[in-house]
Formats: structure tokens, sequence, C-alpha cells
């Protein structure tokens, strides 16, 4: 089998390689190096900086499917570069200390040829038995470690942060107000007046005070403005709610009712919530909606521009100490049917517990509770004994958490224990998300900052007073009381119709608790009026000193490129600004000094192997025929040496780590010489 190798070696021909040059030190040469094999990944990288930098957008129908397909590949191509870039930097510093007085651990030789896939590199023998190994000069030991792994590091991630920077996303990106008004189409002569509200849109306290003006009920619905949409919510609810028993073993129910005060869109939304069965004798519903001055403050662009638009837009409080989200009414009612008790039938008892941390018990009856005893007929032969009554409480002092408010329903007044009602509300503020994006629905969208299944435990969370908004008498009376009506005229007929229709219409048990969950999210969220909404009028108020300003942002969904809300993005270019600043820093440092050395020679593994396989087989390496298992092989140094009268160059090894690399050579080996060519 030799004769035959041999045989075939002597007829490929003359094999004879001219000389040529090791290193230099020629600044062009150099120059030259540099645009070759690190300017393409730094001219890239620069771009895609530039690209998301500026947020420049691919409008519809583009990118195409083509379009993509090339920008994964120009990403494929800019890995290649970034690895070009990173293995030659890494191969200078092993040329530096094959041909310097250093020497480099065996190990590393092949460090630059695996950037690519390096992580197996990284796990090996090869690489740590490098790494830890003794050497003379410790500081070039180390700084030649920590480049490899770095490197190695940079390698392995050169692929996905190229694909990331690369590609645009499909999201919605922010306009801005120059392309705000060339996309909305706004006239440049309009003078649009700031939508504000007060200092304080968020009341803790409602009092008869803060009845609503009823500003923006319009005359075509102005009573269902007036009745806070009254009919509107019952209907609704006799096609969402379960009916009796269908509820048991769901964790979560939800519905929506659409506000149709005022008429035109964009409507507000009551999200209704109806969690699992938690007592047996107690009914729970939950309801939240944006604030009314909100949705004005929506319709005023909706109606000009939006229509001719597909574009989202988002609003925000604009307060004194910046930007902040909006926030809205969470409204949880609890309603329990009084406990049957044949002795009593001028007091009621009612049970209450679910998903609270214990439960309670709150006993009504005429003599203890002030406003039961008020609104009892005062003569023993007056027609009210035998009607339905809805009766504000004040009975803070009988319930363990804080309540907004305590109202007692019956049927009649003569047996307070028969089919009588106590329902218990709590309320708090909320901050959520809000937007609207007509091309999907007229309806305002929010976001609250958890799930819906879990608002139990928010209110729970939140169950103290300076979290819990209280709500007056005359505030639950007055809300939807006949306009200039006073004295005994002045109530709310809203309690006692829904009463009705929850024990006639719609006999479920959750219909009373999302009734008064839905209408009172829905008259806290009309509290205030929204100023400013006139255009273009002197007469129009602007915003005072501490006042909140509507905000509203637009946004449309294309691709683009930008830095988002996330971390990755801004990760990946992190990366490859880091390998481009790498190879500049790299260039200037060849650059800048009184000899600028870099090195022709070896530029990949296959030179590598040829120099090793033309050089002296060295005493470390015997036995290494079937692969290399001892840890002292790897950190054997190497260094590269003239050789003999003909100063060929060979691969030299020496086994002692620790030793100076030029007192174990002899006399016949030298260090390479810059400008001389070698065969």
């Amino acid at each position: 089998m030799h004769t035959s190798f041999r045989g075939l070696w002597s007829k490929t021909g003359n094999t004879t390689e001219p000389l040529k040059e090791v290193c230099s030190n020629g600044r062009p040469s150099a120059l030259l190096h540099f645009v070759i094999f690190h300017l393409p990944a730094v001219l890239v990288t620069t771009a895609l900086l530039v690209l998301h930098a500026k947020n420049i957008r691919w409008h519809s129908p583009h990118p195409t499917v083509d379009e993509l397909a090339a920008l994964q590949f120009a990403a494929k191509v800019q890995e290649s570069l970034v690895l070009i870039s990173l293995a030659d930097i890494a191969l200078h510093r092993i040329h530096y200390g094959l041909l310097g007085n250093t020497g480099v651990p065996l190990g590393f030789l092949s460090s630059p040829f695996q950037l690519g896939f390096s992580l197996r590199y990284l796990v090996s023998k090869e690489f740590w038995s490098a790494t830890l190994g003794p050497a003379r000069n410790r500081y070039f030991h180390a700084s030649t470690a920590v480049m490899v792994f770095a490197f190695s590091l940079l390698g392995l991630a050169a692929g996905p942060c190229s694909a990331i920077a690369m590609i645009p996303r499909l999201d919605w990106w922010q306009l801005s107000t120059s392309a705000t008004n060339a996309y909305l189409f706004r006239d440049l002569g309009d003078d649009e007046r700031a939508q504000f509200v007060g200092q304080h849109p968020y009341t803790m306290h409602l009092n008869k005070g803060n009845i609503p003006g009823y500003k923006t009920c319009d005359v075509a619905k102005k009573q269902d403005c007036i009745k806070q949409d009254l009919d509107m919510i019952l209907n609704t609810l006799e096609q969402i709610l379960p009916e009796s028993g269908d509820l048991v073993g769901e964790t979560t129910r939800v519905g929506n009712i659409s506000t149709t005060s005022p008429s035109v869109p964009p409507h507000r939304q009551l999200t209704i919530t109806l969690p699992e069965l938690a007592a047996p004798y107690e009914d729970i519903a939950y309801a939240v909606t944006p604030m009314g001055f909100v949705a004005e403050g929506f319709r005023r662009d909706f109606e000009k521009y939006l229509l001719k638009s597909k574009i989202l837009i988002r609003s925000n409080a604009l307060t004194i100490s910046g930007k902040v989200q909006w926030k809205q009414p969470l409204v949880e009612v609890r309603c329990a049917m009084a406990r049957t008790n044949e002795t009593s039938t001028t007091s009621a008892t009612f049970d209450f517990g679910g998903g609270l941390s214990k439960n309670f018990s709150v006993k009504i009856d005429s003599k203890s509770t002030p406003d039961l005893r008020k609104s009892m007929p005062k003569k023993p032969d007056d027609l009210a004994w035998y009607k339905e009554a809805a009766i504000p409480l004040d009975i803070q002092t009988l319930v363990p958490m804080p309540v907004t408010a305590s109202i007692f329903f019956a049927p009649f007044l003569t047996n307070l224990s028969l089919v009588s009602y106590l329902c218990l509300v709590q309320a708090r503020w909320v901050k959520a998300d809000v937007w609207l994006w007509p091309e999907e629905s007229l309806e305002i969208q929010t976001q609250l900052p958890f799930p819906m299944s879990g608002v139990m435990q928010y209110i729970q969370q939140t169950a103290d007073l300076d979290n819990t908004i209280k709500m007056d008498a005359e505030w639950l009376e007055g809300i939807a009381a006949p306009p200039n009506s006073t004295g005994v005229a002045r109530k709310n007929p809203a309690y006692l119709k829904a009463f009705d229709f929850c024990r006639g219409e719609v006999y479920t048990p959750a219909c009373l608790p999302s009734f008064l969950a839905a209408y009172l999210a829905n008259a806290l969220s009309r509290i205030i009026d929204i100023q400013g909404d006139e255009l273009d009028s002197p007469t129009s108020p602007v915003p005072y000193a501490n006042s909140t300003v509507l905000d509203n942002t637009y946004y449309e969904h294309v691709y683009a490129y930008g830095f988002g809300v996330g971390t990755l993005i801004p990760f990946a270019l992190a990366l490859l600004f880091i390998q481009a600043l790498i190879a500049v820093v790299h260039f200037m440092l060849i650059l800048l000094t009184r000899n600028p050395w870099h090195c022709y020679a070896w530029g990949d593994f296959g030179q590598l192997l040829a120099l090793a396989l033309r050089s002296k087989a060295p005493e470390g390496l015997k036995n290494v025929g079937a692969g290399v298992r001892s840890w002292h092989t790897w950190r054997s140094i190497t260094v590269v040496r003239e050789v003999g009268v003909e100063s060929q160059l060979e691969m030299v090894m020496d086994t002692q780590p620790n030793a100076d690399v030029e007192e174990q050579v002899t006399t016949e080996m030298r260090v390479p010489q810059v400008g001389v060519k070698y065969g």
C-alpha cells in the first residue's frame, strides 16, 4: 500500500511552492486586509443600527414573501461576515504568539477555525487544558484565553442576532407628529384645542355634588344617558347571564354590554365577570369600564380622521408629572339572600364569605339600622309596607371590611326575612391600557394589569380605606333621578326596576349583583365631563395648572425596524455592535502602531495543517496517532521558527510551558523576519 501511494505521489507532478512572505509592516496591506475581512461586517451592522434608530417601516403590501426570504438570506450572509471578522482577529492573535517569544498552547491552535460551531470546542479538553495550564507569560496567556472564550460566544450568537436585527417585526409602531398629520389628512389650519379634565378625575368620596351633569348626553339618547343606560343593561343581561345552576364548575364567565349613549361610535363596553359560586347563599359579580371622558376623547379623532384610516389610537393621561395610564372603575357586588328565620319577621340575617379570609354574617333590623328605620312607613295601614323596597344602608360598622355601599332589597317590608337581599359593593380605581382600533371593532378596548379571573384576588388585596371608593346614599339615589326633581320624588327608580326584573323575567341568582356592578361602574365612569372639546373656538377652555390632559397617540400595524419596548432586539444589536467595535479597534491598533505588524500566512486550517506536516515530529507527541487524551499534551507551547541552513519554517513544540521557549530551542532555530520570503 505504501508503494502504490508513493507511486501516486510521484505522478502528481511538481508540487514546489513559490517563496512567500509570512508577515509585513506595511500600512496599505493592513488597510486592504481590513477592507476585505472586516469592513463588510462593520458596514452591515452600521446599516442595521441606522435602520432601527430611524424606525424604517415597510408599508403594505411590503414586505412580500420573497422579500422576507431575501432578508433571511441576508441575515445568513451577515452571520458569515461576522464569523470571518472574528476568526481573522483570533487568528492574528495566534499568529502573534506563534511567531513571537511567548508561543501558543497547542489547544488554542484550532480555535479561530471553530467559532461557527464553538459550543463543542468550549466544552472540550482541548480548550480547557490550554486555558487552565501554566504559562510563562501569564498576561498573554490569560488574555488569549479570554479572547477565545468571548469570540466563541459571539460566534454562537452571530446567527440569531443577525436574524433578529435583519428581519423587520410586525407590530404596532407609533406615528410621529408629522406622520400623524399626513396619515390622518389633518388640515394644517385646524386649531385643535387640548381636551382635559380636572386635576383629580378619580373621586374617592361620592356625594350629591358628584352627580353627573349630563353634558355629554345627546338629544336622541338623552333619556338613556340620564338613566345610565338602564334599559340596555337589563336587556343585555337577559342574553348573557347563565341560567340558574349553569355557573357551577365554571371559574369565570365574561359578558359585555355596549352603552348606547352617546349614540355615535365609538362605544364603551361594560365587561361583567361572574366567578365560580363561593358560598351557598352568596352571588358575586364584577364589572369594569373605561371612563366616559376617555371615550369622548376618542370620538373627536374617530369622527374626523379614523374612519379614513387603519390605525390604532391609544389614550393616556398627561399630568404635570408625565404620561401615565388612565384609571377606570372596577366594581364588585356581593348579594346574599336572607337566611330563613321563622321566629322573626322584623330582622334578616345574611351570610357572606366567598373568596374572603373568613365568613361573616350581617343582621339587619329596623331597630339597630337607622337607615332602614327611616325608610319604614309611619302608619300601620300604609300600603308602602306591601311594596318593594331598595334602600341604601350605612352598615360599615357591621361589616369587617371597607365597603363602598350597601343596598337592601325586600319585596315588602312586613317580613324582612322573606326573600330579601343585601348587596355589598366594593369599588376601586384601577389602572388600565385603553385603545381603539376601528378596523377591528367600534368598541373601546381595555386591558387591566391582571386577568379577569384574578379580579377577586385584587379586590381583597386592596381592601383598605385608602383604595375603597365611598358612595353616599344621596349619590346612589341621585345619579338617575328625574331632572329638577326634589324631595321624595328624587329617588332613583333603577334599583327597584332591576330588582323586579331579576325576580321575574330573568330568574337567576347572578342577575342582581351583575346589574348593580354594571350599573354602578357605568355611573362611576360618568362622574366628570370632558373640557376643551370644541374645535377652533375662542370660547373653548384651555388646560389650567395641574389639569389632566387627554393624550392620544397613533399606531400603524406594519413591518418595521425599531428598538421597540422589549430587550431582545437591543441585545442582538448590542452584540453585533460589539463585534464591529472589536474589528475597528483591532484595525486602529495595527494601523497606529509604529510598526503595524500583521501576518499573511496560515489563513485557514488546511494551511496550518500543511505547516505541521512538513515540520519535524516533536518528542512530546509520541503515541498521539490514535488521538490526544492527556491534558498535558494540549498545554504544550507551540511556536514557528526558521530551522536549518535553508531557513525553512517549521512548527516547534515544547512540553514545559513554564520554560522560556528561546532557551529550549537550539541555536539553529530563529524567529521569522518581516519582509523575508520563506519556502
